[in-house]
């Protein structure tokens, strides 16, 4: 029973951080929870330092932007720490995509000394120059020391992005 609550917790946090992704990984988890019996690694979604936590107050529309092409877009992040780790020398990290896609005009964004309980805003821009489809782009919060403080595949604070050439639709282009 332990493995299956495993798994369907492991579900939930799909649900929750990527509503556009249907993948069903219950099977697969809840098998690897039975192999790994009670030494499951569930460090997906644990923290580099204990008592560390974040949340992204954006909800997940304000995570997806709908652009033209060409567009210069600015998103917006609003980050709380809501652990007991007061967070010093941290940066935001664009993870590079295999996938050509917008580019943000920063890919290492300093982060503000931030105690526990704090807010922090921060802002980069996005050309939209030269790409359409759907998009989505990769951050994580790193340390001083480039290690990654939240190990989790699941990307609360990635940005969506959809591209739309208006001039196609405009002018009836495929």
């Amino acid at each position: 029973m332990h493995a299956l609550s495993l798994a369907l917790s492991e579900q939930l946090q799909i649900i929750i951080h990527d509503k556009d992704n249907t993948d069903n990984v219950i099977p697969q988890y809840y098998q690897k929870f039975l192999n790994d019996g009670d030494q499951s690694d569930t460090s997906d979604y644990s923290s580099l330092y204990p008592c560390d936590t974040f949340w992204n107050d954006n909800q997940m529309d304000e995570r997806h932007h709908v652009v033209s092409f060409y567009e210069v877009f600015t998103h917006t992040w609003n980050i709380r720490n809501t652990g007991k780790v007061e967070w010093r020398d941290r940066k935001l990290k664009w993870i590079k995509s295999d996938k050509p896609s917008p580019r943000p005009s920063e890919t290492l964004i300093s982060i503000p000394h931030t105690p526990p309980g704090e807010v922090f805003t921060l802002y980069v821009q996005y050309d939209a120059r030269g790409y359409e489809g759907k998009f989505k782009s990769e951050w994580i919060m790193v340390d001083s020391d480039d290690n990654n403080c939240f190990p989790n595949p699941f990307g609360s604070l990635d940005v969506y992005i959809t591209v739309n050439n208006t001039l196609l639709d405009k002018f009836g282009g495929e």
